[in-house]
């Protein structure tokens, strides 16, 4: 008795449009994905907008700006212009390199160590620098 009704169920092609409802579904799950691609990449290419808009108006400041990658040997990332007047070091000059590259092994040294314990620390460093730029003249900052 049971084989007689699951023949007469397999055999009606009531159960055809229950595959193509799961097709439907499946076919609309794809096209949702492709559209959250679609938006991703539109997205990913806004965050390069916006980054690129956030180093122009960086640029711009009137004090320096010196940002270090800290898990690429604290080389440079970004060296504003401001950066560039005062230290005498152009953008080119810096971004890419150490400190020790830049300033040499003394002052290089000292700077490292900073990095290197406020990184531990996990703390922001803030302090007054006096310092002078490659024409002589002495400044004062706040870092």
């Amino acid at each position: 008795m049971a084989n007689n009704i699951l023949s007469i169920i397999w055999n009606t092609d009531q159960h055809w449009s229950y595959y193509y409802l799961l097709i439907g579904i499946l076919l609309l799950i794809i096209c949702f994905l492709l559209y959250r691609l679609k938006q991703l990449k539109k997205n990913t290419g806004k965050e390069k907008d916006y980054y690129h808009s956030l180093f122009d108006i960086l640029d711009n400041l009137p004090f320096p700006i010196m940002v270090k990658d800290i898990q690429d040997s604290f080389r440079y990332y970004y060296w504003n212009k401001e950066s560039e007047l005062q230290s005498g070091i152009k953008r080119e000059g810096a971004v890419g390199y150490t400190d020790y590259e830049i300033y040499g092994e003394e002052r290089g040294r000292r700077y490292r160590e900073v990095d290197e314990s406020l990184v531990q620390a996990g703390k922001i460093y803030r302090a007054e620098e006096s310092y002078s730029t490659a024409d002589g003249v002495a400044h004062d900052t706040i870092a």
